[in-house]
C-alpha cells in the first residue's frame, strides 16, 4: 500500500533536544543555512566584501548622517565610511588590545559619543567632531573596561570588584568609586555591567546589572550610588557567563550567553523554575563543549528579527559559527561558512569582519561570489503509522528565481554512518565540505546520490524515516513543503 503525504516546512526549525522518536515534525535536526521562517525555510543571503584586512573587532557608530564603522587591528583602531569604502580611513596606533567594549552616550549638551575601552589602555571616546580621543575623565592609574550607559551617566568596570562613574551627562573630570566585593561570595571578578529596564514592583525602571564571572548577578535600583535610592535587590545565581561581550537587549530582556546555554535575565527573578528555562534549550548540544576561552559575542538584527550568537566552531577551516535565533518564529538555525570574529548592526545593515576583512551581511545570493552550501534533516516521522514504510518518491517544492538541483538525503530507524552532511562542489564535482557536523556521529548513513526535484527514491525501510535535502545555491530559495509516497510495509513494525 502506497501513501501520499505532504510534510510542511521546517518552521520550528533545529531541535537537539527532544528524543529522536519523540520529535514533533516541524523540526528539523540540522538546518545549516537556512532560516526557518513562517512562509517557508529560506537559504540564508550571502555577503560581500567590504575592505580587506586582519580586523578582530567592530564597533558600530549610529550617528544619524555621520554614521561611521570603527574597526580594530593589531593594536590600532580606525574609523571607516560604510557609505564610500574608498575613502581612506582615519587611524590610532599604539594600543595593547583589539578586544574593545563601548557604550552610546549623550553629554548636557546633546553632543554623541561612542566610549571604548578594553581594561588595559586608556580609555577612548569618538565624535564626529574630534574623532578618536583619550577620554577625558580622569583614569591616571586605573584600567578600565566594559562601558555603559546608565541614567545619563557614564560607568566603567575598573579592578576586580571596583565600578568607576562619572557626573551626570559628564564626559570629564574625576571618577568615583564603589566597591561590591563583599557582595559576591563565589569569587572571580566583575565581568560586565548592563542596564536593564523592568518593572521591579513600582513601575518601570532601569536597574544596574552586575555580572560577575563566576555567574553571580546583583542588582541595582536608583539613581546613582551616591544618592539615598540607590538599593540592591539581591544577588541572584546563573550559569558562568562567557566572556564580556555575553550579553544583548533583546525586548524587555538581557539575553547572558552562559556556559549551559543563552539566558534570559528576567529568569532569574522567577519563582518558578519552569520558566528559567534558556531560550536556547532546543540548542544547547551545541552550546554546551565549546571552547568558552575564545571570544563569544551576540547581537539582535532588528531588521530581520534575528538573535545572533557567534561562537567558536569545530567545523575543520572555520573558527566561528552562527547560532540564530528568528524572533518571528521562536526557532533556530544555524550559519556556516561566515567566518565571523566579530559583528556590528548598523541601522539597517550588518557587518562582520576577520583575519581577512570586513564583509557586509544579509546581502545578495552569494558568498563573496561563492556558493552558499545548506542543508537540512527532518526530524524522524513515522507518518502516522508504527509499520516499516518505504520511501518511494520525495518532491521538494520550492519558489526560486530558477530551477535548481537538490540533493536528497534519507534515513530510517536511526542508522548511525559517518557523516558527510553538508556538500560542496569543485572542479571534481561534488565532495565533503564540512568534517564536522552536528552530531558526534550522524544518524543516516554516508550513501547518497543526486536527484532532480521530481524524482523516484528507494530508501531502506523502517518504522521511522528521517528527509533530508542539501545543495548549493547562488539565488534565492524559499522550501515551503516536501511531497512524499510512502510504501507502508504492512504487519511488519
Amino acid at each position: 500500500m502506497t501513501e501520499k503525504i505532504n510534510l510542511n516546512a521546517a518552521i520550528g526549525g533545529l531541535n537537539l533536544l527532544d528524543p529522536l522518536d519523540n520529535m514533533g515534525s516541524q523540526y528539523a535536526i540540522q538546518m545549516d543555512n537556512v532560516i526557518p521562517d513562517s512562509d517557508g525555510d529560506k537559504i540564508r543571503s550571502g555577503f560581500t566584501s567590504c575592505i580587506s584586512g586582519n580586523f578582530a573587532t567592530l564597533i558600530p557608530v549610529p550617528f544619524a548622517g555621520n554614521e561611521k564603522l570603527i574597526a580594530c587591528k593589531s593594536g590600532s583602531v580606525s574609523v571607516y565610511d560604510p557609505t564610500n569604502w574608498e575613502t581612506a580611513p582615519t587611524t590610532t596606533s599604539g594600543f595593547s588590545t583589539d578586544d574593545w567594549c563601548f557604550a552610546n552616550f549623550v553629554d548636557g549638551a546633546g553632543k554623541q559619543y561612542v566610549f571604548m575601552a578594553n581594561g588595559v589602555d586608556t580609555p577612548q571616546t569618538y565624535t564626529t567632531a574630534d574623532g578618536l580621543q583619550n577620554t577625558s575623565f580622569t583614569t591616571t592609574g586605573l584600567t578600565l573596561d566594559s562601558p555603559l550607559s546608565f541614567k545619563n551617566t557614564m560607568y566603567f568596570v575598573g579592578g576586580d570588584w571596583d565600578i568607576y562613574y562619572g557626573g551626570t551627562q559628564a564626559i570629564s573630570g574625576t571618577l568615583n568609586k564603589f566597591s561590591v566585593g563583599s557582595f559576591f561570595k563565589k569569587g572571580g571578578k566583575i565581568l560586565t555591567i548592563q542596564n536593564w529596564t523592568q518593572d521591579a514592583g513600582q513601575g518601570m525602571d532601569d536597574i544596574f546589572v552586575i555580572i560577575s564571572t563566576e555567574g553571580e548577578v546583583m542588582l541595582y535600583q536608583g539613581s546613582n550610588p551616591t544618592e539615598a535610592d540607590w538599593a540592591t535587590l539581591g544577588v541572584f545565581q546563573i550559569p558562568r557567563p562567557i566572556g564580556k561581550h555575553c550579553c544583548e537587549m533583546l525586548g524587555a530582556d538581557i539575553i547572558i550567553l552562559t556556559e549551559n546555554g543563552y539566558l534570559p535575565l528576567s529568569s532569574v527573578l522567577s519563582d518558578l523554575r519552569a520558566n528559567r528555562t534558556a531560550i536556547s534549550a532546543k540548542i544547547n548540544p551545541i552550546v554546551r563543549g565549546k571552547d568558552f576561552s575564545k571570544k563569544w559575542e551576540v547581537h539582535f538584527y532588528s531588521k530581520k528579527g534575528w538573535l545572533i550568537v557567534n561562537a567558536p566552531s569545530g567545523v575543520t577551516g572555520n573558527a566561528y559559527e552562527q547560532h540564530v535565533l528568528n524572533i518571528n518564529t521562536n526557532a533556530w538555525c544555524r550559519f556556516v561558512g561566515m567566518d565571523a570574529q566579530s559583528w556590528a548592526v548598523l541601522f539597517d545593515n550588518i557587518y562582520f569582519c576577520n583575519g581577512t576583512g570586513i564583509y557586509q551581511a544579509d546581502v545578495g545570493t552569494t558568498d563573496n561570489g561563492n556558493w552558499i552550501t545548506y542543508c537540512v534533516q527532518r526530524a524522524y516521522n513515522t507518518f502516522g503509522t508504527p509499520e516499516k514504510k518505504q520511501l518511494m518518491r520525495m518532491v521538494p517544492r520550492y519558489s526560486s528565481f530558477s530551477e535548481n538541483q537538490i540533493y536528497k538525503r534519507i534515513n530510517a530507524d536511526f542508522n548511525v554512518g559517518k557523516y558527510r552532511i553538508i556538500l560542496t562542489q569543485d572542479n571534481n564535482g561534488y565532495s565533503s565540505f564540512w568534517d564536522e557536523a552536528i552530531w558526534d556521529e550522524s544518524y543516516w548513513s554516508d550513501e547518497f546520490e543526486a536527484y532532480t526535484t521530481r524524482a523516484g527514491v528507494q530508501s531502506k525501510t523502517g518504522s521511522f524515516i528521517s528527509v533530508g535535502f542539501y545543495g548549493r545555491a547562488k539565488n534565492s530559495i524559499t522550501f515551503t513543503s516536501t511531497g512524499l509516497m510512502l510504501k507502508v510495509c504492512n504487519g511488519h513494525l
